[in-house]
Order: C-alpha cells, then sequence, then structure tokens
C-alpha cells in the first residue's frame, strides 16, 4: 500500500520511539516508490530519508545486524545512491561470511548476491557475474543439504536468469549461458512457480533482443504467456512483455509493440519496479518511431531520459542515448556525438559489449550523417557484431541501414 508523504514522515517518527523491522521494510519501499514516482527526490524525501539513515546508524552503531544493514542497502538502493548502497552490502556480505563460519548458509548466499546487484549498479558487470557465479555455487551446496526449500528455489532460479543476462550482455550468446538457463527453468519447476518461469522466460527474451533475435524472443514471451494464462494473468511477464515488444516492433508489428509495453509499464509500476517501467517507456518510444510518429517518440524518449538521470540508473541512461540517438536520426536531426562517444567508451570499459557495439553503428551512422569520417567506429562495430554473433546487426550494417 502507497502511503501519503506526510503519512511517512508519521510513521519515521513512530520507528524512532518504537522499533519494527518489518515497518521499516514497508516504510522504505513506500519512500523509494514516492521518489521515483515524483521523478526523483525532494527536500521532504532526502529529510525522511536521512531521518532512516540515522535510526539505521544508531541501530547499526549498537551492534551490526543483517537485517538492519539489508534494509539500509534497500533505502540507499531505492533512492539511487549506488556507492552507499555498495558500502552496505558490501557490509552486509563481509558480516554474513563471518557469521557463516565457511559454511553455505542462505544469509551467505543471499548477501553474495546482493552485493553482485550493487555492483551491478554501479556497471561493474563483470564482478557482478564472477559474484553471481559464486553465489550460486554456494546456493548449490545449500541445496543439495536441503533440498526442496521453495525460497531457496526460487532465489537461486531468480539469479541463474540473471546471470544469464549478464553474461549474455558481456559476450553474447555462448555455450556457457544455456546451462544457467536450464537450471533457472528446472528450479522454477520444483519450487513450483509458473510465474518464476514466465519471469525467466522473459529475461532469456530480453538477452534474445540485445542479439537481435527476434523471431526466439518472441517465441520465448508467448511460451510465457502460455504458462501463467496470459491475458486473465500477467504474474511474471514485466520484463517478456517489453522484451517482446521491441522484438515484434523489429519482425514489423509496432502497434502490437505499442501495447505490449504499455501493459509492461502497468505491471512494472504496480510492482514498484521503477527501471523497468523505464524500460518499458523506451521501448513504447522506439516502436512509436518504427510507426512514423517520430514527434510523440522523441518526446517520450526525452522524458524517460529525464526521469533515468534523476533517479540515477546507470546503464538504462546509455540504452536511452543510442535509442534517442536513432529516432533523431531517423527524424532528420543531428545526434549527440559526444555523448554517443561517451556512452561507447562506457559501454566497452564496463563490460556491456552487446550495446556497446551496437552504440558503435549508431556512433558511425551520426558521424557520417555529420559529414565526418565515420570508418574507425564503423569497423569496430562490425568486428563487435561477429565477435558477439549479431547476426541481424551486422546484416543491417552491411546495407547501411538505421536501427
Amino acid at each position: 500500500m502507497n502511503h501519503s508523504n506526510a503519512d511517512i514522515s508519521t510513521r519515521i517518527a513512530q520507528l524512532q520511539a518504537t522499533w519494527n523491522a518489518a515497518e521499516a521494510g514497508d516504510v522504505i519501499s513506500d519512500l523509494t516508490t514516492a521518489v521515483w514516482q515524483a521523478g526523483g527526490p525532494d527536500a521532504r524525501t532526502d529529510a525522511q530519508a536521512a531521518a532512516l539513515r540515522e535510526l539505521l546508524a544508531y541501530r547499526l552503531g549498537r551492534g551490526a545486524t543483517l537485517e538492519d544493514l539489508n534494509l539500509l542497502y534497500r533505502l540507499e538502493q531505492g533512492i539511487g545512491l549506488r556507492e552507499q548502497a555498495l558500502s552496505a552490502a558490501r557490509q552486509a556480505a563481509d558480516l554474513a561470511d563471518r557469521t557463516s563460519g565457511g559454511a553455505a548458509t542462505m544469509d551467505r548466499v543471499a548477501a553474495t548476491f546482493q552485493l553482485a546487484k550493487a555492483l551491478l549498479y554501479l556497471d561493474s558487470n563483470a564482478e557482478a557475474v564472477r559474484l553471481t557465479e559464486a553465489g550460486l555455487a554456494l546456493g548449490d551446496k545449500l541445496d543439495a543439504r536441503q533440498p526442496g526449500d521453495a525460497g531457496l528455489l526460487r532465489l537461486l532460479a531468480d539469479q541463474h536468469s540473471r546471470l544469464v543476462m549478464r553474461m549474455v550482455t558481456a559476450a553474447g550468446h555462448t555455450e556457457q549461458t544455456e546451462p544457467h538457463f536450464q537450471a533457472a527453468i528446472d528450479r522454477w519447476r520444483r519450487a513450483p512457480d509458473p510465474a518464476g518461469q514466465a519471469a525467466a522466460l522473459g529475461l532469456l527474451a530480453e538477452a534474445r533482443v540485445f542479439q537481435g533475435c527476434w523471431q526466439q524472443a518472441v517465441d520465448l514471451l508467448r511460451r510465457a504467456m502460455a504458462i501463467v494464462g496470459y491475458p486473465q494473468r500477467t504474474d511474471g511477464l514485466a520484463y517478456g512483455l517489453w522484451a517482446g515488444a521491441k522484438a515484434i516492433c523489429r519482425l514489423g508489428d509496432w502497434q502490437q509493440a505499442v501495447a505490449w509495453t504499455q501493459e509492461a509499464a502497468r505491471i512494472s509500476h504496480a510492482l514498484g519496479n521503477a527501471e523497468a517501467v523505464q524500460e518499458a517507456r523506451l521501448v513504447e518510444a522506439v516502436a512509436l518511431g518504427a510507426g512514423g510518429r517520430l514527434e510523440e517518440a522523441l518526446a517520450l524518449a526525452s522524458q524517460v531520459a529525464a526521469d533515468v538521470k534523476a533517479l540515477n540508473m546507470g546503464t538504462l541512461e546509455l540504452w536511452v542515448n543510442i535509442e534517442t540517438a536513432w529516432l533523431r536520426m531517423r527524424a532528420g536531426r543531428p545526434a549527440d556525438l559526444p555523448a554517443l562517444r561517451a556512452t561507447c567508451d562506457r559501454l566497452v570499459s564496463t563490460g556491456y559489449n552487446l550495446l556497446a557495439a551496437e552504440g558503435f553503428y549508431a556512433l558511425a551512422q551520426a558521424t557520417k550523417r555529420a559529414g565526418q569520417e565515420s570508418r574507425e567506429p564503423l569497423e569496430q562495430a562490425a568486428a563487435m557484431f561477429r565477435r558477439l554473433g549479431m547476426t541481424w546487426h551486422l546484416e543491417q550494417a552491411a546495407r547501411d541501414a538505421l536501427l
């Protein structure tokens, strides 16, 4: 339940008088939702976050607990303070390691995954992959000791799915990704959890989208829909819907793409997933552009860019830069060359190679349209397309086509 801003202040005061961890978690959720719904923090939400931070610091000063560190992580991550969130995640992981005595425990597994996520927000994709693999190895040991634990199965299945996405964005689809995808599906079935299976398929659809495998992405979405009983139920479909939307747009049905992105945004909004909302809105802008509604598309992309920047959403901001460049070129307008160059450099340095490859191709097209030498970024894009198995993108580059 979302509460008014004034109500959040009242509830923080009640926590200061009488601590309740579950209520603190609810307050943090409502505060972070208020921040992203407003498009960023303001003086009141900053003051509320500071009061919660002070309360948690007081509690941690009396003796660190994983519960308090995890609440601090959720607070900092939720309001977009990524470095502070990373610090809390590191402390939680260190504490879980110390208290585990070297054994695989649920706390240690969860803290490892949390640290991986914190690093991902700061564009450390390679380190996030390493930690996710380490967390899964610990989880496998725990699963062998206590098979059938539904909470553990859901956690591991979710992380297998996310690892597929992280590995694909770095290196394309390789033989190393498929076992993790199959492990995710197997563990969701053991849970059992149809929505989880659908979410795993949606993440793989997202991976296929970045590779340019459009029909495969749509097929994965339709499998996910069948599992949950769409349209009567939409559990677990948020990511799959926007990924399938981009894919079906590339296959020529931009109107279906718009409908799916709007549904994805609605589901994500209800779940309080700010990033998924912005991803869906960005793909809606792409679909509108494909339908010739370029002014609407550019206006929406501009709104997304502003929201993503205000909420400090990291890599998503770089993806917005690339899609905005394509929309501007389609509209016959110049792209922001310095922003595109900086985007490509940052994507390469942080290991998001599939997106970097498309960024270099966008840079090549934009520099050519600006009357500048475009051979170097074009050759870099083509080499990356070949290395990463991005066949569709390579075909478009051979045709000198806009994406």
